[in-house]
């Protein structure tokens, strides 16, 4: 299937811009908050932490996502959250820029990828992470499975043993709501965004509340990423990348009066089904680009 004629091609454009925005800020922010920035880097530390002995017990302990292997990955599980998109930052990850074909059906998550999700392996999106269930073997998939119990007790004592020591106040969460997964995860996620992210983030229950970033400071991030991966590992096409990207740049703090088909020029050489990972990147960055300016033109 090509990329772009997956249900949730659109979210992923706006999983893209959301996190962006979210980078953009938090990096500006913990430029001029030094002991802010700390601990919110000790928090994602520790999370990475309680979060492999968490998979310890969905893959050891009640080994059921081992029996599923993906079967939760599917269309509208995944969110992005503010946290999400600030501990990509902090660890150096930019969300995963997905291949232009994809090998999966319309029903599976648009971040499954064909080893499995195609996040960074020490960070998946907090409500994935969060997730659990009994997988898909031969018993009931209810609470009244006492193997669900079982399940629900080894991550109850993780999460007591860990959160603790991450979240200054308990008083807002409940380690007990885990009987709801669903709703644990944008519970722990407000908290988290709450505590270690800037005031203005730490209201935003959606994407409409958080704070925008102008789209050429989005896009010029992005061009320094960018260029910092071609120098580190060379692609084969790097003397007509580094061309496009610098007239990408031109473009976005120019802006020319054909802008938007100048772009369109561009993006034409990169937005094919077989090209190189740092090709797609350039390629969505632009869309990302082109898709906020029209969106702020619709606005205005």
């Amino acid at each position: 299937m090509n990329l772009t004629q997956h249900p949730e091609y659109k979210k992923y454009l706006e999983d893209k811009e959301f996190t962006a925005a979210i980078q953009a800020a938090s990096t500006l922010w913990l430029a001029e908050n030094e002991t802010a920035g700390l601990a919110l880097k000790t928090a994602v530390s520790q999370l990475i932490v309680l979060f492999q002995e968490y998979n310890k017990v969905m893959w050891i302990e009640h080994p059921f996502c081992q029996m599923c292997l993906g079967g939760c990955c599917v269309v509208g599980a995944s969110e992005v959250a503010p946290i999400d998109a600030a501990a990509l930052a902090i660890l150096g990850y930019d969300l995963p820029v997905l291949p232009a074909q994809t090998h999966h059906n319309d029903r599976a998550c648009i971040y499954l990828g064909e080893r499995g999700c195609t996040w960074p392996a020490n960070w998946r999106p907090l409500k994935c992470m969060t997730f659990f269930s009994l997988g898909s073997g031969d018993w009931n998939l209810e609470s009244s499975d006492g193997r669900y119990g079982h399940l629900e007790e080894s991550l109850q004592a993780i999460l007591d043993e860990y959160l603790p020591d991450i979240l200054t106040s308990m008083l807002e969460i409940d380690t007990n709501d885990l009987v709801d997964p669903i709703q644990f995860a944008p519970l722990l996620s407000r908290q988290l965004t709450k505590q270690f992210l800037p005031f203005e983030m730490s209201g935003a229950h959606s994407r409409s509340e958080i704070p925008i970033i102008d789209a050429t400071a989005i896009a010029l991030l992005a061009i320094s990423s960018l260029i910092e991966k071609i120098m580190a590992n060379p692609p084969a096409n790097i003397d007509q990348l580094l061309t496009d990207v610098e007239q990408f740049e031109w473009v976005i703090t120019s802006h020319p009066a054909q802008e938007d088909n100048i772009l369109a020029e561009i993006n034409g050489r990169y937005n094919t089904l077989n090209t190189l990972p740092l090709s797609l990147q350039f390629s969505q960055d632009i869309q990302q680009y082109r898709q906020s300016i029209n969106k702020n033109m619709e606005i205005s």
